[in-house]
């Protein structure tokens, strides 16, 4: 399924202008690039590519060793010891509809770390873009179990319902 830039940023946590510059470094190209607008669409193959670009960043890779790491990168154990590398350097749902007052919306519950939500927009994105397409964004996460103000928990048991309008 190809991904509008919008959605693609929803589905991946990255920004619009975070993908827009990954496009220009060389490190994520889109799929397709309408020629009379400019709009950048990426495939579903990216999203994974995508998600490990946002993480090396996240682990403080520069944009000139992540490069080299997706050049050379050929299987999981080969990113795993990069990152073993790396770390020693830095060492020292279900979908349902739901009613609102305002709105409809699909909807699905998202159990796991915020960094993963992109899961949950993925899975109602490709349902929108199935049965609603005509649907328009905001989305909408609430936040049913998390971190405390005191103890942060465990982020595996973090719940988030994702609501995404319909028309």
């Amino acid at each position: 399924m190809k991904y509008r830039i919008g959605d693609f940023a929803i589905i991946t946590r990255l920004s619009v202008k975070t993908l827009r510059y990954y496009h220009e470094e060389g490190l994520l190209e889109p799929s397709r690039i309408a020629f009379d607008t400019g709009y950048r669409y990426y495939d579903g193959e990216l999203i994974d590519i995508a998600r490990i670009i946002g993480t090396l960043r996240q682990w403080g890779f520069s944009i000139r060793e992540i490069r080299e790491i997706l050049h050379d990168y050929s299987d999981d154990s080969d990113l795993i010891e990069i990152v073993k590398k790396k770390r020693a350097e830095i060492s020292h749902p279900d979908v349902e509809y739901k009613v609102l007052p305002a709105c409809k919306v699909v909807s699905t519950i998202h159990v796991g770390p915020y960094d993963e939500l992109g899961r949950a927009y993925q899975r109602l994105i490709d349902y929108r873009n199935e049965h609603s397409p005509g649907s328009k964004d905001p989305c909408r996460e609430i936040y049913i179990k998390g971190p405390g103000m005191i103890f942060r928990g465990n982020p595996s048991k973090y719940v988030t319902e994702v609501q995404m309008p319909v028309v």
